[in-house]
């Protein structure tokens, strides 16, 4: 199983079936107000550092930055691996 299989599997443990068949649950919020929530998930950016652009930590950084935030759009658990080469 891959890390986000395992971090799947427990989150679900921490909720009920009604919330799992609709895919979040509510909350209240700072203001009291009640937020449908998304299930929690886990998203996971890759980022080779043999690659010959990657030589600076910086530069690591921001690409994991950018690669986590597309890897957020998808629902649920996933990882992005960057597979660009030179860029």
């Amino acid at each position: 199983k891959t890390i986000t299989d395992n971090f799947t599997e427990i989150a679900a443990e921490l909720f009920g079936e009604e919330e799992k068949a609709r895919g979040y649950y509510l909350a209240k919020d700072r203001k009291e107000q009640v937020q449908q929530i998304p299930l929690l998930g886990i998203a996971i950016a890759v980022v080779p550092t043999d690659a010959p652009h990657m030589t600076h930590a910086g530069r690591v950084a921001e690409v994991a930055a950018e690669l986590k935030k597309f890897a957020k759009k998808s629902a649920g658990s996933t990882y992005v691996i960057d597979r660009r080469r030179g860029a």
